[in-house]
């Protein structure tokens, strides 16, 4: 199970179209968590909390591939944790379908 949700994901990157999401619905996703637990930050510790509740294979990969990638892209001061601000102003973040993929699988708010 494993192997085939990566298999999906890395089919995912050799297209250049996004038909699931948008940058700025995601963008959204984010805002909401953030609001709805009246927080203005959050961390790989608080993906992964949230994450719990998945299957364990789609937990390993959220976690293993694409938290790292999403934070390697989205943290732009590099204190490990995501601001609106950073996703909304950095320009890697959330640029390709794959990390808008698996963080709106990981927050489903």
């Amino acid at each position: 199970m494993r192997l085939l949700f990566v298999l999906l994901m890395h089919t995912l990157t050799l297209t250049n179209a996004c038909w699931f999401y948008s940058r700025e619905s995601s963008v959204q996703k984010i805002k909401d968590l953030l609001e709805k637990n009246h927080i203005s930050e959050i961390s790989k510790t608080d993906i992964r909390g949230i994450t719990s509740s998945l299957p364990a294979p789609i937990q390993w990969a959220i976690n293993t591939v694409g938290v790292s990638a999403i934070f390697e892209d989205c943290d732009a001061n590099g204190d490990n944790t995501l601001t609106v601000y950073e996703i909304e102003h950095t320009e890697t973040c959330l640029a390709s379908c794959v990390k808008m993929g698996i963080l709106n699988t990981a927050i489903r708010v």
